[in-house]
């Protein structure tokens, strides 16, 4: 489960730092890192499961001053534990929240947040990082 820290990240870098979303003011994120900007999504997401979700406004993620984790910072098992699961993690569309959630802990940058867009960005990190 993630921590509110972590999930206001989320909610800043998949809903309130992307341009489609610029008139969204709340975000609704789930312990699981999935963040949606409906609330009947979010409800819908977490009923039937030992989870809840956290409403997030644009002014208390923005007013939040998070510092970034640079990988060189985390602990070295957290680091090994993120790379088998990209290594094992198969490259599709089905798996979006997984690659979302590794492109973010990795830091990787791209242009967009589309499946398609992780899967190359994910591809080539598999590449740099087993070469």
């Amino acid at each position: 489960m993630k921590s509110l820290a972590e999930l206001i990240e989320l909610a800043v870098l998949f809903v309130f730092g992307v341009e489609k979303h610029k008139n969204v003011n709340v975000a609704y994120a789930a312990e699981d890192g999935n963040v949606f900007t409906d609330e009947n999504r979010a409800k819908i997401h977490v009923k039937g499961k030992e989870m809840k979700y956290y409403t997030i406004t644009r002014t208390e993620a923005e007013g939040t001053q998070l510092e970034k984790v640079v990988v060189d910072d985390l602990d070295e098992k957290e680091i090994a534990e993120k790379t088998k699961e990209l290594e094992e993690l198969e490259l599709v569309s089905a798996n979006y929240q997984k690659m979302k959630s590794l492109v973010l802990f990795f830091g990787i940058e791209t242009p967009d947040l589309k499946a398609d867009t992780l899967i190359a960005a994910l591809t080539e990190y598999k590449t740099k990082i087993s070469a």
